[in-house]
């Protein structure tokens, strides 16, 4: 009986240790990073568009991380952060942000994982 609650505490505290290590260990975890994500990507791009407007920029045009984040008139201040440790690249103006974490993406054929 008492070697089978020792066995039952190693096993439990590992269980936790587990999931305090690698978060995603927890069930449900990486499809909150996956939404939360995109959630971001969404802001992102709608900054972006915004910022387009009020600098009169084209399609095809480069904005930079900085344009967005510094200066008196920052629209995106602070950046946000990837759930699962990606990082973001703004884009042109026109296309859609992205993440380097796959499936992180603002287009529907790659985050339910077909081919192009």
């Amino acid at each position: 009986m008492k070697r089978s609650k020792i066995i039952l505490l190693v096993l439990s505290g590992a269980l936790i240790g587990g999931a305090i290590l690698r978060p995603d260990f927890i069930p449900g975890h990486a499809t909150r990073a996956l939404n939360g994500c995109i959630s971001n990507l969404k802001y992102i791009d709608g900054v972006k568009e915004h910022w387009a407007m009020v600098n009169k920029a084209e399609a095809g045009a480069v904005v930079r991380m900085s344009d967005l984040t510094e200066g008196p008139r920052a629209l995106l201040n602070p950046f946000p952060k990837c759930a699962a440790g990606g990082t973001y690249r703004v884009g042109l103006v026109g296309e859609n942000p992205e993440c380097t974490v796959k499936r992180h993406s603002l287009d529907v054929n790659e985050v339910i994982g077909e081919e192009r």
